[in-house]
């Protein structure tokens, strides 16, 4: 980016169909002017999801990807034509807005057309990567393709700087051999919503937040419910998400004889979220695979103990003094961690102000103004 401009640079941000990328637009307006674009299947119930997460004017400007299957014979001429499409789009930002300094996508396989727009446009990127499927966890059961590899090699071969949001996700980057200049910057968390209750809550809830499929294994938390509950008898679950695997679960709620001790409730306004979360004495997660958790982190932020599997970069988020990790995918383990958690002293202003310190927007906004002045142009 040059130094002679004092003007802000101007950062289109790329978002995804899921109600995913909001809070590094946010944290990016800080030190940036933002635009961001939505390249999504379905422009409709893309939108409908991000108003009902975000509300009104989430989104400035939605793209349709263009999608031929199969993906893996047709994914480059999915990618160019879907390239084309997001190019006239920025052509008609910078005849509104002046020139772009700067691309940031989320996702590899999100962002597999940010190449072909970098050598035809001219305008480098940055892609934050957030993907389970690069994993270790995820290779076991989920492996790559050879497409999969090769869109992941093309995407942070030819991106200025690649992003990864922990630690662990950048060493499983690392073990796939793919290039790239990897750094670390953790997804940022909004402390304004995200925040600690004035009193400790009174009623006995759990809230597990997570979509509902088998990477986060809910029946995980719906049996160590049963049992914890079984000590706690005024214990509640709220299971806040929505998924392919919702019927099933809620099958299996039924069968344990606890419809009126656990509730499902889909995707919730953040601040309803947050309100949920200030009411629960515990979140718990049973989540297989991990490459951040903002989930546990804004329950951290709120001054809620988690409660989760100790797996991928989880031990980067969660120690004695935020809640307890499980070495075990024991139910009896889990049930047992619940209640001592809900019974447990923890100190709710400090666990907010631990995240605050590592990912509130103003210290992200600073990693990110080091990052855009040193890729952009």
């Amino acid at each position: 980016m040059t130094s002679a401009s004092n003007r802000r640079p101007l950062v289109v941000m790329f978002l995804t169909e899921r109600p995913f990328g909001h809070d590094w637009a946010r944290a990016a307006r800080r030190v940036a002017d933002v635009v961001t674009v939505a390249v999504v299947k379905d422009p409709v119930a893309a939108r409908r999801r991000w108003e009902t997460v975000h509300g009104p004017a989430a989104v400035d400007h939605w793209v349709p990807v263009f999608k031929v299957r199969p993906g893996g014979i047709f994914s480059r001429v999915n990618q160019r034509i879907t390239a084309g499409r997001v190019e006239a789009r920025l052509r008609r930002i910078e005849s509104e807005r002046g020139s772009i300094s700067l691309l940031h996508g989320h996702f590899y396989a999100r962002s597999s057309f940010l190449p072909h727009v970098r050598r035809s446009f001219g305008i480098p990127f940055v892609v934050t990567e957030h993907s389970t499927r690069l994993t270790r966890e995820s290779a076991a059961h989920k492996p790559l393709s050879r497409t999969g590899l090769r869109i992941a090699a093309d995407v942070f071969g030819t991106a200025g700087r690649v992003v990864a949001v922990s630690e662990y996700l950048r060493s499983c980057i690392a073990a796939l051999g793919l290039p790239g200049d990897v750094e670390v910057i953790g997804n940022p968390i909004d402390t304004a919503v995200f925040r600690p209750p004035e009193q400790r809550p009174e009623e006995d809830l759990v809230v597990s937040i997570g979509r509902l499929e088998s990477d986060k294994d809910p029946d995980l938390v719906v049996d160590a419910f049963a049992l914890a509950r079984a000590q706690i008898p005024s214990l509640r679950l709220e299971m806040i998400g929505d998924g392919p695997e919702r019927r099933r679960i809620a099958d299996r709620i039924d069968r344990q004889g606890l419809s009126g001790f656990v509730s499902i409730s889909p995707y919730l306004p953040r601040e309803a979220v947050a309100e949920r979360l200030r009411s629960a004495r515990v979140f718990a997660l049973g989540s297989r695979v991990e490459t951040f958790c903002v989930a546990a982190a804004e329950a951290i932020s709120c001054g809620v103990p988690v409660v989760m599997p100790r797996i991928g970069p989880m031990p980067e988020l969660v120690d004695e003094s935020n809640g307890i990790l499980l070495g075990d995918r024991d139910p009896a383990v889990m049930a047992e961690s619940l209640l001592r958690a809900a019974r447990g002293v923890f100190d709710a202003n400090a666990m907010a102000a631990g995240i605050a310190t590592r990912f509130g927007d103003e210290h992200v906004a600073a990693e990110l103004a080091r990052l855009y002045s040193a890729v952009g142009r």
